[in-house]
């Protein structure tokens, strides 16, 4: 709910940006857009913080650095990207206009996620596929160690960590 509120308080803010820039003439006119700038940057931050964790709780245990530093490098490569996408010399609107337009893409798509609050997270790819009804196999390998870390979780009820002796690589 915090993500859906951060992107609908950017996307407005993003929107009355060009609304303001048309339709407000004046000497405050500057002082209300850099306003509204500073207020749909923020939203944008906030909507990264929550966002960012939300994806990256979607993956399992196994897997989760890996979802998380996908994400991070396709921001990073968006932020790289973003200065050449447009000549925003002579279109004000158009920056604004963008960010408004992606914040409204990553909203309906947010709204595609699961809800991950109050669930408990997957410990393993094999978990979270059996729940998806998929098949995962990744060799004999994958199933040893896997069995090995189910055991020593039932037998501490916590996982503990293999040694690479143990996993015999």
């Amino acid at each position: 709910m915090t993500t859906f509120i951060y992107f609908v308080i950017g996307c407005a803010a993003a929107f009355a940006c060009v609304a303001v820039h048309y339709r407000v003439s004046g000497s405050h006119r500057g002082t209300v857009i850099s306003a509204l700038s500073l207020v749909a940057k923020m939203a944008s931050s906030g909507c990264w913080g929550a966002t960012a964790t939300w994806v990256v709780e979607s993956y399992p245990t196994v897997t989760r650095s890996v979802g998380y530093g996908f994400v991070n490098m396709t921001a990073r490569i968006g932020a790289i990207l973003a200065p050449f996408a447009l000549d925003l010399d002579y279109n004000f609107a158009v920056s604004y206009i963008v960010v408004g337009v992606l914040q409204v893409i990553c909203l309906v798509l947010t709204l595609l996620l699961p809800e991950t609050k109050g669930r408990s997270l997957q410990d393993n790819v094999r978990a979270d596929a059996a729940e998806n009804g998929a098949s995962p196999t990744n060799g004999h390998h994958y199933g040893a160690v896997s069995e090995e870390l189910d055991m020593r979780k039932a037998e501490n009820g916590v996982h503990t960590n293999l040694t690479t002796e143990e996993i015999k690589l």
